[in-house]
């Protein structure tokens, strides 16, 4: 069966096969990791493999059912590029809570790359003391059978790389990964916006103030 594998890939299969004889247990597609396996003219394919254990004549063999993943990675590989155009910043999250995508305009927003947060926790997105309360957040949206919570942005801050805090509007979806929910988090920066409106506050305060003494400056030349 090592025929069917990447050459560099053989000898360690070898000790793998011989340990699952040991132990045969049924794994059902898509609980173990992505493996590479080689077609007869050299090319090597992306599969998902399911294993059933049988008895054939008396002796223990295996099913191996193949998936070939070129669709599905050229799919997402699509979909991929659509959000690296986006603005603003994409955050794939699966089921367990890691990050199973974000788009490129993570990088100005939060000071990571793309394939440094691939597959970390997404509270590493989330400020230290506010981890904890995050995944109760996060494990009770997945389960929130309210659809209203779909789309509600909220304004919450982000942990960038070099640990401080950035201000976003955050906007979370449910979406479907491989049969699982997972989430789509929109982040919007709102530093531009918040500086704006702290200095449009800071020029009416300095307006009332002007029209204060202008004021008293009238009472006194009239007095």
């Amino acid at each position: 069966v090592e025929t069917l594998l990447p050459e560099h890939l053989r000898s360690g299969h070898v000790a793998l096969r011989q340990a699952f004889n040991v132990i045969p247990a049924k794994r059902r597609m898509g609980a173990e990791r992505e493996v590479k396996g080689v077609a007869r003219d050299g090319t090597v394919l992306p599969l998902e493999l399911a294993l059933e254990p049988v008895v054939v004549d008396g002796g223990p063999h295996v099913i191996v059912v193949a998936l070939d993943l070129r669709h599905r990675h050229a799919q997402r590989e699509r979909i991929s590029s659509v959000m690296d155009a986006a603005s603003c910043t994409m955050v794939v999250v699966d089921a367990g809570g890691r990050i199973d995508f974000v788009n490129r305009a993570v990088t100005p927003l939060l000071g990571y790359t793309p394939e440094e947060l691939l597959g970390r926790p997404v509270e590493d997105l989330v400020p230290e003391d506010l981890r904890v309360a995050h995944q109760v957040y996060r494990r009770s949206f997945a389960l929130l059978p309210d659809v209203r919570a779909k789309g509600r942005s909220r304004t919450v801050t982000a942990r960038h790389r070099d640990g401080h805090g950035v201000t976003v509007e955050a906007t979370l979806d449910r979406i479907d990964l491989d049969g699982q929910t997972g989430v789509v988090a929109t982040l919007v920066d709102l530093t531009e916006r918040i500086e704006t409106e702290r200095a449009l506050a800071a020029r009416a305060h300095e307006l009332e103030r002007l029209n204060a003494d202008l004021e008293q400056f009238s009472r006194g030349v009239s007095h």
